[in-house]
């Protein structure tokens, strides 16, 4: 189902459309994962190149744009591999474009921990991936967004373990 939406919270301010699954109760707790595409980007949602972005919602807060809140809160230099990822890509950047969903896990406490894939560029968005990022969203057992947090840097895509 296609939704169009306005949203003003959480930097996600605008009209978009969004793909938004049927209500369920999944027993994983309230907060749900919808993709947006920008409403002046709609008939381009199925192109390769259409803007797509990931929002976390009916949690606390109302909206979390991933993207967004990736770009503005994981440093990747934290990672112990980032020394050997600069070796060969010295300008090495945590990339917005062609964010992937992996999965839901149930947390610590009954909570809910999103996965995501970010791709690793060296030096823009339109580089070849140098490699990915496997980020958390972590939420606690009332849907209160408990952070962002960087797993692990990868070469290569890797299964989640």
């Amino acid at each position: 189902m296609t939704l169009l939406i306005m949203c003003a919270a959480a930097g996600v301010g605008g009209v978009y459309a969004a793909d938004a699954p049927p209500a369920t109760d999944s027993g994983l707790g309230t907060v749900s994962l919808i993709t947006v595409t920008p409403a002046d980007n709609t008939d381009n949602a199925t192109a390769d190149n259409a803007t797509v972005e990931h929002v976390l919602v009916n949690g606390i807060p109302a909206a979390i744009p991933v993207e967004k809140t990736a770009m503005a809160t994981i440093n990747i230099k934290e990672d112990p591999k980032y020394p050997m990822f600069i070796k060969v890509n010295p300008n090495l950047a945590l990339s917005a474009a062609g964010v992937e969903f992996e999965k839901i896990q149930t947390a610590e406490a009954g909570g809910l921990r999103y996965l995501f894939l970010f791709m690793l560029r060296d030096g823009c968005d339109e580089c070849e991936a140098a490699g990915y990022a496997r980020i958390a969203f972590n939420f606690a057992k009332d849907g209160k967004f408990t952070g962002a947090a960087l797993i692990k840097l990868m070469r290569t895509r890797q299964p989640l373990q």
